[in-house]
């Protein structure tokens, strides 16, 4: 096969892969919460691989018509940026489905910025003087030897991240909904297959990788109560399934019934305002809401309750706030029964 003819064959490659990505980009920003820390990273994320497939096939086409050679140092260095900042972005993505907490991501920021910024900037430096990378006289890519190094900096977010996932999911239970493999296997084919073909593999399976990811989250948009913010009833027996398998060990359940349903939105704005991570609240009726969370704690369960009804007395809502805590020995999957299933029936 000669030049063109593989040529012809990375960009359809990648022009396969883009049209994926701008669908997938297309119905992210109809369906996202840009509030929501995971739909933003995951937003940018497919943005920032757009940008890799166009970069990519920008280099074919100086590659093929012996262009400018600075054009195709700058479309490198989009290329490498672009993935420095997917595998950045991957982490954040990665601790916030294991956590569920904007917090503790937005604690963790500044070590896991510092080194993503070393690497753009070594790219922008060898942009000039092509100590990391490079292209000859025949417009072949060449790598320098301080290009290894550098590539481990930036596979040890991937690694950092798989590490975290295991380490980490068996005791968040937060983070029983989510699986890393869904994101990685097919861009770890993609990249082997790359490796053993020649040809741009890795933008067809990281395509793939970020279709299911978007999957995943449209079917969990299923359940979004979209007036209120919150989860809607239908939320209830995925929870159920949850509890009875023993992923989610329901310990308190704080109830909500609003007097006036005028002020639906007033209210949500403020039950937002005091509940912690750790915490999944559901509308279960027009102005009716529980929030559940695994915590036992009853000093912690009152205080919460105490906050809401506060926080609702301060912005002039009549509101009736009660709590239920699981006994010691009762089974999570009763406590459900007893305390939700049946009430709502």
């Amino acid at each position: 096969m000669n030049i063109s003819q593989e040529l012809i064959v990375n960009v359809d490659i990648n022009l396969a892969s883009l049209i994926l990505m701008l669908g997938v980009l297309i119905m992210a920003l109809r369906t996202l919460n840009f509030k929501d820390m995971r739909g933003l990273v995951y937003i940018n994320m497919v943005i920032l691989i757009i940008i890799y497939n166009v970069a990519c096939m920008g280099q074919y086409y100086v590659y093929d018509t012996r262009g400018s050679m600075t054009l195709i140092l700058l479309l490198n260095l989009i290329i490498e940026v672009s993935l420095n900042l997917v595998v950045y972005f991957f982490l954040i993505f990665v601790m916030y489905e294991i956590f569920k907490s904007r917090d503790y991501v937005k604690r963790k920021l500044f070590k896991y910025t510092i080194p993503v910024v070393l690497l753009i900037i070594a790219n922008i430096i060898s942009f000039f003087n092509g100590f990391l990378w490079t292209y000859d006289e025949n417009y072949m890519y060449v790598q320098k030897v301080a290009y290894y190094p550098y590539m481990l900096i930036e596979y040890a977010y991937i690694v950092y991240a798989i590490i975290q996932y295991f380490r980490f999911k068996s005791q968040e239970k937060s983070s029983a909904r989510f699986n890393i493999w869904l994101y990685l296997i097919p861009m770890v084919i993609g990249t082997i297959a790359e490796m053993l073909t020649g040809y741009v593999a890795f933008t067809l399976g990281s395509a793939i990788a970020f279709t299911a990811l978007y999957l995943v989250m449209a079917r969990e948009m299923g359940y979004r109560d979209y007036e209120s913010g919150f989860y809607n009833p239908i939320f209830l027996s995925h929870l159920y399934s949850l509890v009875d398998n023993g992923t989610y060990d329901l310990s308190s359940i704080i109830t909500c019934e609003l007097a006036d349903e005028s002020q639906l939105e007033k209210f949500c704005e403020a039950l937002r305002s005091v509940l912690p991570d750790g915490t999944d609240t559901i509308r279960t009726d027009a102005n009716k809401f529980i929030t559940v969370s695994e915590s036992a704690d009853r000093g912690y369960v009152f205080m919460l309750t105490e906050d809401i009804a506060m926080v609702a007395e301060e912005a002039g809502i009549e509101v009736e706030v009660d709590s239920l805590i699981k006994g010691k020995k009762e089974i999570a999957a009763d406590f459900f029964i007893d305390n939700i299933r049946l009430r709502r029936n």
